[in-house]
């Protein structure tokens, strides 16, 4: 049974989904489900990551005296990372949650917002790539002006 869905009824031609097009969407939605709880769960183990080592060492004065930073810095770092990184996973979860629905009910308003999620989640993605492709030039740059700086 081959059933076709306009996926825009504002364009002449009107985009068809088939049925093929439709598992292949359900089952992207599954794995952007699995994905989107691992990162979940990642984003846990980085906050309480970045917790256990602010109580660490705040409380062993040896290990603080080897690191050239304040501890709490680092320990704010994989917060502030947990915090970035709940962006997209979030867009994610959104994205597959919607997708779920929109095939089993065919609902092309609910269809439209799952991939203007999914498209938020790669946008998202897309930026944090750019920043840290300019920060690791900026740290190279840096890197390599304070190596000539010593000779």
């Amino acid at each position: 049974m081959d059933t076709n869905q306009p996926l825009d009824l504002g364009y002449e031609d009107g985009l068809v989904l088939s049925a093929d097009a439709l598992e292949s969407l359900r089952i992207t939605a599954r794995w952007a489900f699995f994905l989107a709880i691992l990162g979940f769960i990642g984003i846990g183990f980085l906050i309480l990551a970045g917790i256990v080592v602010g109580i660490t060492f705040s409380f062993t004065s040896e290990l603080q005296s080897i690191y050239p930073f304040p501890p709490a810095l680092l320990s704010l770092f994989y917060i502030i990372l947990g915090v970035v990184y709940l962006f997209p996973m979030l867009y994610l979860y959104r994205f597959a949650t919607q997708m779920k629905a929109a095939v089993q009910q065919k609902a092309q308003d609910t269809l439209n917002r799952s991939l203007a999620n999914l498209k938020a989640h790669y946008k998202f993605i897309g930026i944090l790539a750019i920043v840290l492709i300019a920060l690791y030039c900026l740290a190279l740059i840096g890197v390599v002006t304070v190596g000539a700086s010593m000779f």
